[in-house]
């Protein structure tokens, strides 16, 4: 359109410098001046309807974004209050692993020491033990290869073998026996040799020097 305009600016201008130009000339090129004009007014409405149409479409366009956003507002908070949550909720679980890894940890060094504790204890009694105790530990050990005790009847059966009372105990308490598991290896001794009920074999496994709670666990190891 530019271009159409020197051009036409041009002819105005040798419509002006050939003054001396005949008439029907000078007829001519206005009107087809007054044509290009006419033109390019047209051109121009036109450009300016399209260009009024563009900026309504642009507006409309704006005006649905605004609306979409506005409703999408309530959405975006859900999602946010969800990811907040989730969030908090890794946290919390990450926390509450980390403080279980933290307790165990705990409970399996005071285990530990305690057993060192033990160990130590039991080194220190074995080394200050007497000749006697000593070997009635031996003795004791020999007895439990053989038949199952409790803890009080292996202290009867070592003082039979002439230790002291003290070299006897001694020996029970540090021999390292489950008196429980030689409750049950008693029952199933009895139940191999005869048949008792339930009772009965509680009352043979307490005179054999078990403790209630002993005996009772005896019995149900072997099906009562």
């Amino acid at each position: 359109m530019k271009k159409r305009l020197i051009a036409i600016t041009m002819a105005m201008a040798l419509i002006l410098s050939f003054g001396g130009c005949s008439s029907g000339i000078k007829q001519e090129v206005h009107e087809s001046v007054k044509t290009e004009l006419s033109n390019l007014q047209s051109e121009h409405d036109a450009l300016k309807g399209e260009k009024e149409s563009i900026e309504a479409n642009l507006k409309s366009v704006k005006t649905e974004y605004e609306s979409y956003k506005e409703k999408m507002n309530p959405y975006e908070a859900i999602e946010q209050a969800d990811a907040e949550a989730r969030l908090k909720e890794i946290e919390e679980s990450k926390a509450a692993e980390s403080e279980a890894k933290a307790e165990s940890e705990a409970a399996e060094a005071a285990a530990k020491a305690e057993s060192e504790s033990k160990a130590a204890e039991e080194a220190a009694k074995k080394a200050s033990a007497t000749t006697e105790q000593k070997n009635a530990l031996s003795k004791a050990h020999d007895y439990l290869d053989f038949s199952a005790f409790s803890h009080d009847g292996l202290v009867d059966q070592l003082e039979y073998e002439g230790f002291s009372n003290e070299a006897a105990t001694y020996a029970a308490d540090n021999c390292g026996a489950d008196w429980n598991e030689q409750a049950a290896q008693k029952a199933q001794d009895y139940m191999d040799f005869s048949s008792f009920s339930r009772s009965g074999l509680i009352d043979q496994l307490l005179y054999e020097g078990f403790t209630q709670e002993q005996a009772e666990y005896g019995v149900s190891a072997v099906g009562y």
